[in-house]
């Protein structure tokens, strides 16, 4: 693990990944800000936790990421000394460290904190990070993959987020799914299939919403994404 302390006490703290070729890499979780940035810069991650903490970001496509998204980044960390003390009337203060990252890879996230299969501190691979394949990582509304009690999760979860003013899609190419079990709930991530590219699915970043289900599938809460 690496820290970066700059400013008054504000630490960064950063997970470096395991193996010879990503000793160098790390990776950050958090919500993209892509508009109205005021940064050096173009892009910056609001680090999730509790404490408001900022990073800047940059990368080929950051920008095309919609602003708010919540996203898991991997890349170099990097600062530098930024010096405008000749300028009368500087935008920023005169004198300040600088940290960012150099983005060698992202994907969008279901929630604070998530980190993709294989993508995290035990030196697997992540996930294509173009969104247009995420067939391994997601399931199908009846996947053979899923038990019976997490296809019965799947239907609960999918009833809650229809809406009732439209007609049903067909759950197969509307929806993708992720199961999970906590503290006795289940909780099922539903995304909206944004389109499909050489027969996959592509997602939109934000598209998605957490679905809570107690021991008898019913909903406790629904948390959307953003």
């Amino acid at each position: 693990m690496k820290c970066f302390a700059f400013g008054l006490g504000l630490v960064l703290v950063a997970f470096t990944l395991g193996g010879a070729e990503k000793a160098q890499l790390d990776e950050l979780t958090g919500v993209i800000r892509t508009k109205g940035v005021k940064d050096l810069s173009p892009c910056v991650l609001t680090i999730d936790g509790n404490i408001p903490r900022s990073i800047g970001l940059r990368g080929e496509g950051l920008e095309d990421i919609p602003d708010g998204s919540q996203v898991w980044v991997r890349g170099r960390l990097h600062t530098s000394l930024y010096d405008n003390r000749d300028d009368p009337n500087p935008a920023m203060d005169p004198l300040q460290w600088n940290i960012y990252m150099d983005v060698a890879d992202w994907k969008a996230t279901a929630a604070p904190f998530e980190r993709p299969a294989g993508g995290g501190g035990d030196g697997g691979t992540t996930a294509p990070t173009t969104q247009a394949s995420q067939e391994d990582d997601w399931h199908r509304y009846d996947d053979p993959r899923l038990s019976a009690d997490e296809r019965k999760a799947v239907r609960a979860a999918t009833e809650a987020v229809l809406d009732a003013g439209r007609p049903r899609p067909d759950f197969d190419r509307a929806f993708r799914y992720r199961v999970d079990q906590r503290n006795g709930d289940w909780v099922v991530t539903v995304w909206r299939v944004h389109s499909f590219k050489d027969g996959k699915p592509r997602f939109m970043p934000g598209g998605h919403t957490g679905v809570i289900l107690d021991s008898d599938y019913k909903v406790k809460s629904k948390i959307p994404g953003r």
